[in-house]
């Protein structure tokens, strides 16, 4: 492939990737959106086919960059108090890229030219692998971020092609995608290879020929069984969300929820505490008395409601349960709480209609880089290491310690239930919707329905809000649960 048809792919590739964004979901679905997640891959899985050497390598890390690089580039614009974001950014750009090179370099060198019938296959599964391995490692993992956008994310425009995530969850709606971008790119290669002006064109190798009928048939008899499977779990799918639908249309249970959005942001403006305070109170206590005149039950805050940590912020808290307990409703609020000298929590209560707390959740997943600096020790070792060489051989700038403005904040020991008469609900902290387990853990505990306090705080974009309003709608159609998810603006 010539080095021209390359680039002409990549900059295609990278408009593709940008309409593929996920977008809300409207009356009349967004069907350029859809098609765009379709295509988006094609231009990688043709790398995989026609490629091989180190340009196969290469090619394919950049490919797999540009497929998600509009995806990430909403990192850099993340404000105060994720100041180290950059960090974040860079480090989830050469991941993407070495996924991409490893893959590419595998497939190319020990599955392609070995079993290009069967490819069609296994270029989808490799991936749809890859993205489930990396969900689990980056629970576990300070340096790998969770893929916070998945081949699967455009197809939320046009809802019924992701209910088949309640048997398959995302990943097999992110196959589905892969699948079909692949079954697209081995078809226009054979087109490609039977012309001969289209092979001068792609610049095809001489020792690339067509598939023979046999293996052509064995790759059409892959691709229609592999869309037929994919066609019945569509189907299952959908006729269970209809079934679930109809159910709860005369269900006699329900529990009015107020989901509160006060569109302020903390760092902006009023520098006096004790001014900011009181006008932070007032506008809380706006919000519930209108939650609690159209009879809310419940109210759910948002994440960042007020800075500091308890016990320091008690006078904020104790103004806050009084306000809950003059509308006399139950409530879900969060701060962070510091247990002791060591120990900091993004702790999210439960509390009854006299303000009173009856439970507790701490946020499990924490964002390395913003909530605290993974692997401290040994980052400070090559921060150390770097300006020492720095300093001995080119006299400029030095690097400074990676800091946060408060003490890193500790992970969550399990999942908890709340309970508020016979209803049985789970919280999931912004970000902890990308963690598909975490839900599975809510719903087995018994959780019927999910809320999700978030913060408007660390990202100002309405890219960020379209990310996570598609992560969301994944998590609900795997789990049958009604999400409720709110953010401070």
């Amino acid at each position: 492939m010539k080095p021209t048809f390359f680039w002409s792919m990549l900059v295609i590739q990278l408009l593709l990737a940008a309409k593929a964004l996920p977008t809300w979901v409207f009356p009349v679905p967004d069907m350029i959106s859809v098609a765009s997640g379709f295509l988006v891959f094609i231009p990688l899985f043709w790398i995989f086919l026609n490629e091989r050497g180190y340009r196969a390598f290469l090619w394919s890390g950049v490919s797999l960059v540009a497929c998600f690089l509009p995806a990430v580039v909403y990192m850099v614009n993340i404000q105060a108090p994720f100041s180290q974001g950059i960090y974040l950014f860079i480090t989830a750009m050469f991941f993407v890229f070495m996924i991409g090179a490893l893959i590419g370099w595998l497939l190319t060198q020990f599955v392609v030219p070995y079993l290009r019938w069967a490819a069609v296959l296994l270029m989808p599964l490799f991936f749809s692998a890859e993205f489930f391995l990396v969900v689990i490692l980056s629970t576990h993992s300070g340096l790998i971020p969770p893929p916070t956008f998945s081949p699967a994310s455009a197809l939320i425009a046009f809802p019924p092609l992701i209910q088949m995530a309640s048997f398959t969850g995302v990943f097999g709606v992110d196959f589905l995608v892969l699948f079909v971008s692949a079954v697209l790119a081995f078809g226009a290669q054979e087109i490609s290879l039977h012309w001969s002006w289209l092979r001068k064109v792609i610049s095809a190798p001489s020792d690339l020929q067509p598939l023979a009928p046999k293996s052509l048939a064995a790759a059409g008899g892959i691709a229609l069984s592999v869309l037929i499977f994919l066609g019945a779990l569509f189907l299952a799918g959908n006729l269970e969300a209809q079934r679930i639908a109809e159910s709860q249309k005369n269900s006699p249970r329900s529990l009015t929820v107020a989901l509160l959005q006060p569109n302020l942001a903390l760092n902006d403006g009023m520098l006096v505490k004790a001014a900011n305070e009181k006008f932070i109170l007032e506008q809380y206590r706006t919000l519930v008395a209108e939650a609690s005149r159209q009879h809310a039950e419940l109210l759910v805050f948002p994440e960042d409601i007020w800075s500091g940590s308890l016990p320091a912020e008690n006078n904020f808290w104790l103004g806050l349960r009084s306000i809950i307990r003059e509308a006399g409703c139950f409530a879900v609020a969060g701060m962070l709480t510091q247990t002791d000298d060591t120990h900091l929590y993004n702790r999210w209560y439960l509390l009854d209609r006299r303000g009173e707390i009856l439970e507790h959740y701490d946020k499990r997943y924490l964002i390395p880089f913003g909530e605290y600096i993974p692997y401290r020790p040994l980052m400070d070792r090559l921060r150390q290491g770097l300006n020492l060489f720095i300093t001995r051989n080119y006299q400029i700038l030095k690097l400074t310690p990676l800091t946060k403005p408060i003490m890193d904040i500790s992970p969550g020991a399990g999942e908890k239930l709340f309970t508020q008469g016979k209803n049985r609900y789970f919280i999931k902290i912004c970000d902890e919707v990308q963690f598909p387990q975490y839900f599975r853990e809510g719903v087995r505990l018994g959780g019927e329905a999910v809320f999700s306090p978030a913060t408007g705080e660390w990202f100002r974009t309405p890219l960020y809000l379209r990310h996570f309003f598609a992560l969301t709608s994944f998590r609900a159609v795997e789990t049958r649960r009604w999400i409720g998810r709110t953010s401070s603006f």
